[in-house]
């Protein structure tokens, strides 16, 4: 049985991932052009969930956390030399909470920005630049940052392309009453705002 389905395309590539019964997280690759079946039903992480399908510069690829351990937000991409298989997966980053998980992404040009619920009880925001790296000041990209909020029910990030190019996270957080509220950022991640856009709301 499959759920939490996605799906993502780059490189004449139809990218799709899911939670299986089976165990973990699976995915599928079918060439856009003539349908045919590239990969099937292909195990990506046995522990693997929330599988989120990306394009990073043409190259598709699943993120995921992985809950083995330390729970941690991994990448595993198409093969640059063999479309067939999955390269390694990539750990990215190491503390993603260990209940209530919750993952992200949203497209930026040839990278992506990530945001996930930490293990410190906050939303961690950070970019994934089109090597599969982590965002930085060595990559020309910010370091990740983190949102004073828990996003225990809900989470959800979108960017706007067509005006000022802000980062709108939003989050639902039942327990302690706040509603569903949404934390805008700018292009260098810098908290614009935080608004409450249902006081009673759980989810997204």
């Amino acid at each position: 049985e499959q759920s939490t389905p996605d799906v993502s395309f780059g490189n004449g590539q139809i990218l799709t991932a899911w939670e299986d019964t089976q165990g973990g997280v699976r995915a599928s690759v079918r060439d856009s052009s003539t349908g045919a079946i590239i990969q099937n039903n292909t195990l990506i992480n046995a522990t693997g969930i929330l599988p989120r399908c990306i394009e990073l510069d043409g190259r598709v690829g699943v993120l995921f956390i992985d809950t083995t351990g330390t729970d941690t937000v991994k990448l595993r991409q198409i093969s640059v030399s063999d479309p067939t298989t999955f390269s390694t997966e990539t750990s990215l980053s190491a503390d993603a909470a260990t209940s209530g998980h919750q993952l992200a992404v949203t497209q930026k040009g040839t990278a992506v920005i990530c945001a996930f619920a930490d293990s410190s009880s906050k939303i961690k925001v950070m970019f994934i630049t089109a090597d599969g790296e982590v965002g930085s000041i060595l990559n020309g990209f910010v370091a990740p940052i983190q949102i004073n909020a828990l996003a225990e029910d809900c989470l959800a990030i979108l960017r706007d392309g067509e005006n000022d190019g802000h980062y709108y996270v939003a989050y639902g957080k039942n327990a302690s009453g706040t509603g569903l509220k949404i934390t805008r950022l700018d292009q260098g991640l810098s908290e614009v705002q935080t608004l409450t856009a249902e006081a009673t709301s759980t989810a997204i």
